[in-house]
């Protein structure tokens, strides 16, 4: 069968001698993977210039509810003209927050709501006016809304219980939570809308503390061996 649908790109890897598996997001059916085969070639589909991380995409292609790799008909930009990888800082921004959807969607059912809200994040990127160093902070965060697990504040609470997730006004009976230096990024953009937070001061090595603590945050309500690879160089551009 063969559907249409918007896409992200999260990322590629070779597959065999001339192939590549390319990783994305859909509206329609969630995290898919579509193999390309001869993906240099002329009638390749996919041209590597169209698979760069968050590069947003109309597809045509086919799915037939199984394991099987799937396979695109046919694909076009959502935007003409490709701002994000332009500029470093946003490719950097891209490459992480990619990254952070792949790895928290393995096992999440096709949500339209999730794929808006990555929209609109990928919209932030290519605005040219936007401050964006707080976007993967408040991305990060605002992600575990769609996945289920978003903390929540009680009154005067600092330090963030990782197991509950809520913000605790004493240290919990167990080992996983964050102190309030770890945790203080997090608290300044809890609850608030992007146009709020892109405003928010923080410093770099703040929000690299809350970014780690968000890391630590996943790993215990997803999986136990999840880890942000690019969050480092995200750091080190950011700064």
């Amino acid at each position: 069968m063969l559907i249409k649908t918007l896409a992200f790109v999260l990322h590629h890897f070779p597959y065999g001698e001339r192939s590549i598996i390319v990783r994305m997001y859909t509206r329609e059916v969630g995290l898919q993977s579509y193999l390309i085969p001869s993906a240099r070639g002329k009638n390749s589909p996919l041209t590597p210039a169209l698979m760069n991380p968050l590069q947003g995409l109309e597809l045509i292609a086919y799915n037939h509810n199984d394991d099987r790799l799937e396979r695109i008909k046919e694909t076009a930009r959502i935007n003409k003209v490709d701002v994000i990888h332009q500029h470093p800082i946003k490719t950097t921004i891209a490459q992480f927050m990619a990254e952070v959807i792949l790895r928290s969607t393995q096992d999440q059912e096709p949500n339209s709501e999730l794929f808006d809200f990555i929209s609109h994040a990928a919209e932030q990127l290519e605005n040219p006016v936007n401050d964006l160093a707080n976007l993967p902070l408040f991305f990060t965060l605002k992600l575990t809304e769609y996945l289920g697990f978003y903390p929540h504040a009680l009154s005067g609470g600092c330090v963030l219980d990782l197991r509950e997730g809520a913000f605790s006004v004493g240290i919990p009976h167990h080992p996983d939570f964050a102190k309030e230096q770890d945790s203080k990024a997090i608290l300044e953009v809890l609850g608030k809308p992007w146009t709020q937070c892109q405003r928010t001061p923080l410093a770099s090595e703040t929000r690299l503390a809350g970014l780690k603590t968000l890391e630590k945050y996943y790993r215990i309500h997803l999986n136990e061996r999840l880890g942000f690879k690019s969050l480092d160089v995200l750091h080190m551009v950011l700064s």
